[in-house]
């Protein structure tokens, strides 16, 4: 009668040992869960699948962009509007210096340390080759942008950094 109560006293101590570990598993599991969707900072890549799928068209659309010999010219704008938005130029030119003047130019960027938060936008020329738009800036940092343009047939694709730093104050205008 001992004996079968000391194998039942080891019995449970080996049964609220394994209980506790997979306790303690599941709620390592929930906090790893909860941490990688909570912070916007760890943002997966949108479409990022269908990119992997296209990466050699991508690829080739890379290369004959850069056979046009068309570069693209960013000017950051020093003043900020009242909601923090600072005005970008954008400017494309051909490998003589002179402006294209494209039928379309698709801008989509963001900042690297909040990569959630991206701007896509249809951008219009003010002069030919000339796009200013305008980009929500909260912090100074570097900012990734993608310029998609197109004349005809022909299409320009280019990725880009642009440091955009904040007004000498360091407030938001």
């Amino acid at each position: 009668m001992i004996g079968d109560a000391i194998k039942t006293r080891r019995g449970a101590r080996w049964m609220i040992i394994v209980v506790l570990l997979l306790a303690a598993h599941a709620s390592l599991m929930t906090w790893a869960a909860i941490v990688a969707t909570g912070d916007p900072n760890f943002v997966v890549i949108p479409n990022y699948y269908d990119k992997a799928l296209n990466w050699d068209k991508d690829q080739a659309r890379r290369s004959a962009s850069a056979q046009l010999g068309w570069k693209v010219q960013i000017d950051v704008g020093t003043a900020r509007d009242a909601l923090g938005r600072q005005t970008l130029t954008l400017r494309l030119v051909d490998h003589d210096g002179a402006p294209v003047p494209v039928d379309t130019l698709d801008v989509e960027a963001f900042h690297e340390a909040s990569a959630a938060s991206r701007l896509k936008l249809v951008v219009r020329a003010t002069q030919p080759g000339t796009f200013p738009f305008q980009l929500p800036v909260h912090h100074s940092g570097f900012h990734q942008i993608e310029v998609n343009a197109r004349l005809g047939s022909l299409e320009f694709v280019e990725l880009m950094k642009c440091y955009v730093p904040m007004s000498p104050k360091g407030d938001n205008r």
